[in-house]
């Protein structure tokens, strides 16, 4: 972190707005870029995860590397402390913070140091967020809400029943290219089969016709919607298939919201792996599943 450009208080009032969301109860990794002021694509992890995930995420960086740490809850310092033993990098600053509400104190742990938190809400970056209509939304389990199901279960479960999948993936492109409304029959019905999954993780990439930001925030929304109205390893597929849209989308906040479900639900944690491949290494990760 370049000093002269972040102060620390405005660097903490600003994490909320640049994750799009407050990152409650949390272990919040945030890579630098080349530059020493260019900050990377934040990531969080819950302030308790467990060995697997922790060696998973943390273990990615080498000794070429620079995070920050920022820790919030009711024990930031055993969070911080933890992760200490998972990463093999330069760690230039350690935060601890009960919350991110403003008036709450922040302290550095590596060189010292303590101060009171802005109102994240201020900063420049809420406002960019707020221009391009995307929310910052009050706590983790705010964002996760997005993807809850909804509806009576016995129609859910009507939903599950598949389609003719040949009709069903015709129906589905030529509806999410012309944004029209998706039948939740053709989505279910193609969601049984993992390879239609990857099929449409990729929809709106450069080699299918008339790629455009709309196709991108159309899958998102589409499969958001379709995992809130299935259940079992379709309604996982589809917290998936939106995941994969909000990588591209460069929403990180989205990202962060499936994978939670992924881990909390998926008992093998496949699903997960993957999409933490492909949020390191791309889509070039799915078409080399064969």
């Amino acid at each position: 972190m370049n000093r002269e450009k972040y102060e620390p208080a405005e660097f903490l009032a600003e994490l909320p707005a640049r994750m799009g969301y407050v990152p409650t109860d949390s272990l919040v990794v945030i890579p630098l870029g080349g530059a020493p002021e260019e900050v990377v694509r934040p990531r969080r992890l819950n302030a308790d995860a467990d060995d697997f995930v922790l060696a998973l995420v943390l273990g990615a960086f080498g000794e070429d590397d620079s995070v920050i740490l920022v820790a919030s809850g009711d024990d930031p310092f055993s969070a911080l402390e933890k992760a200490e033993d998972y990463l093999n990098c330069r760690i230039l600053c350690e935060f601890a913070v009960r919350a991110f509400t403003p008036g709450e104190m922040w302290i550095e742990v590596t060189h010292g140091g303590a101060g009171l938190i802005p109102d994240y809400k201020s900063t420049q970056f809420a406002a960019e967020l707020a221009f391009d209509g995307w929310p910052i939304y009050s706590t983790v389990e705010a964002l996760r809400a997005v993807f809850e199901p909804v509806g009576r279960p016995a129609r859910i479960a009507q939903l599950n029943s598949g389609a003719d999948r040949e009709h069903a993936a015709s129906g589905v492109r030529r509806s999410i290219y012309r944004g029209l409304p998706v039948k939740i029959t053709h989505l279910a019905a193609l969601l049984e089969d993992f390879e239609n999954v990857k099929w449409m993780a990729q929809l709106g990439e450069d080699w299918w016709p008339e790629p455009d930001e709309a196709v991108r925030k159309r899958v998102f929304e589409v499969f958001v919607s379709c995992a809130r109205r299935l259940t079992g390893e379709a309604r996982l597929r589809a917290v998936f298939v939106a995941g994969v849209a909000a990588i591209r989308l460069g929403r990180d906040a989205f990202v962060d919201a499936a994978e939670d479900i992924l881990l909390r639900a998926d008992d093998d944690r496949q699903l997960f792996l993957l999409m933490d491949d492909l949020r390191r290494e791309g889509l070039g990760v799915l078409e080399e599943l064969g």
